[in-house]
């Protein structure tokens, strides 16, 4: 990707975009961190319910696969987790908000609905359809 040096100096995005993104990550990332901890803290109230339907024999399938849902919850939120904290520590960067492929600017629309993203749709749809 190359840009010039004065592209490099300015922000991809006003300040004030960058502060109610800033605002929108800290939400989701304050959201997704209490999802996690009601996930795994000790015992849940999830497990406690899992533990007891594992006295039924009957529910051994079910209970399962139960658990494998909850695991798949799990590492999908901690996975948002920790691309919820890149995004935060990149906020003030000059290239935030800027596609990491291609160095066009991520519409402030897109980076509302999701402020982690490193692409833009064009980059990320491609990336998508070659990675599957």
């Amino acid at each position: 990707m190359v840009r010039t040096k004065e592209a490099t100096m300015r922000h991809a995005l006003t300040l004030e975009q960058r502060q109610a993104l800033a605002a929108a990550l800290r939400a989701r990332h304050a959201a997704v961190r209490e999802q996690l901890q009601q996930r795994s803290p000790g015992r849940s109230a999830a497990e406690q319910a899992l533990e007891e339907r594992e006295q039924d024999r009957d529910d051994t399938r079910q209970l399962a696969s139960d658990r494998e849902v909850e695991a798949s919850y799990a590492g999908l939120e901690g996975r948002e987790l920790r691309a919820l904290e890149a995004a935060l520590a990149r906020v003030d960067d000059p290239d935030y908000g800027r596609c990491v492929d291609c160095g066009k600017v991520i519409p402030f629309g897109r980076l509302q609905v999701e402020p982690q993203a490193l692409r833009c749709v064009g980059c990320a749809t491609q990336r998508e359809r070659s990675a599957g």
